[in-house]
C-alpha cells in the first residue's frame, strides 16, 4: 500500500452531534472566551506591555484585542497564535489559562470548545479535546489550507499528529512528508514545522503536544535552520519519525 493510503481511518465516523443538557449551564464557548481573555490580560500586563503593543506585534487591532480581553470575542486559533507569539507564550497554553487539574477529567463531546482555526477557510475548525493545565494537550484539528503558512512554529517540546480523516503534507525543516489516514508524524521540540491539506475535504488531524506553562512558540522563515536545540536534539534520536498506516503491525 503507498504511503498515506492506509485504509484502517478510511471509514472513520463523522464527529458526534453535539448535544448539552438543558440545566442552564453556560456555553463552554463563553466560558472560554472568558478564561481566555482574564488568561490574556495577565500574561500582557506581567509582561509589562501596552494592549496597542500586543495588537500591533500580533497583526490585529487594539478594539479587538480589548474585545478578547473583556471576554466578548473569541479569535481565531490563528489569530490566538500570533497573540501568543506576542506574549511569548504557546496558544494552548493561553486555553489551558489557569485551570486547575484533576487527576481524572473527562470531557464531554457537548463541553468540547471549538474555535476557528483560519478566518475565511470553510470548516476550518479547532478542538480542544483536553482542559485544566495539563503538560499534554490534544486539539483536533478540522479543514485547513491547501497553502503551507509563511512561517514556521517551533515548538519547545514533542508534538504528535495522527491523520484521522484526508490527506495532508507537513513541511518539517524544509522537508516533506506525504500522509493519510492512520499516518502519525512526531517532532522533537526545536524543529521547525508547518503543514497543508491536499486534496478535496474533509480533513481532520488529531494534534497532541507536551509543554509548560506559556510555552514558547517560535516562528522561523522558510529558509531558517533548525534551532541548536534541534541540531542537538538530532544528534541523541530521530527529530521526525513518520509512521505509516501501511507500515505498522495489524
Amino acid at each position: 500500500m503507498a504511503p498515506g493510503g492506509g485504509a484502517r481511518f478510511a471509514g472513520l465516523p463523522p464527529r458526534p452531534r453535539r448535544t448539552k443538557p438543558a440545566d442552564g449551564t453556560p456555553e463552554p464557548g463563553d466560558l472560554l472566551a472568558a478564561r481566555l481573555g482574564a488568561t490574556v490580560r495577565s500574561r500582557r500586563r506581567a509582561l509589562g506591555l501596552t494592549m496597542q503593543t500586543v495588537a500591533t506585534r500580533a497583526g490585529i487591532s487594539q478594539p479587538f484585542l480589548s474585545q478578547i480581553e473583556r471576554g466578548l470575542a473569541r479569535p481565531s486559533m490563528r489569530s490566538l497564535d500570533q497573540i501568543a507569539h506576542s506574549l511569548d507564550a504557546s496558544a494552548l497554553s493561553l486555553l489551558a489559562g489557569h485551570d486547575e487539574r484533576a487527576d481524572v477529567e473527562v470531557v464531554r463531546t457537548y463541553d468540547q470548545v471549538r474555535t476557528v482555526l483560519t478566518e475565511g477557510t470553510a470548516g476550518s475548525i479547532a478542538q480542544e479535546l483536553t482542559r485544566g493545565a495539563r503538560h499534554l494537550r490534544a486539539v483536533e484539528l478540522g479543514g485547513g489550507s491547501p497553502e503551507l503558512p509563511e512561517r514556521y512554529s517551533v515548538h519547545r517540546n514533542e508534538e504528535l499528529s495522527l491523520i484521522l480523516v484526508g490527506r495532508y503534507v507537513f513541511d518539517v525543516a524544509g522537508e516533506h512528508h506525504d500522509l493519510g489516514p492512520g499516518d502519525t508524524i512526531a517532532c522533537s521540540g526545536g524543529v521547525p514545522h508547518r503543514c497543508r491539506v491536499v486534496g478535496e475535504p474533509p480533513h481532520r488531524l488529531l494534534a497532541v503536544v507536551v509543554h509548560d506553562d506559556f510555552d514558547v512558540v517560535r516562528h522561523d522563515g522558510p529558509a531558517s535552520p533548525p534551532s541548536a536545540r534541534a541540531a542537538r536534539l538530532a544528534n541523541e534520536l530521530d527529530p521526525v519519525v513518520t509512521v505509516h498506516c501501511a507500515d505498522r503491525p495489524d
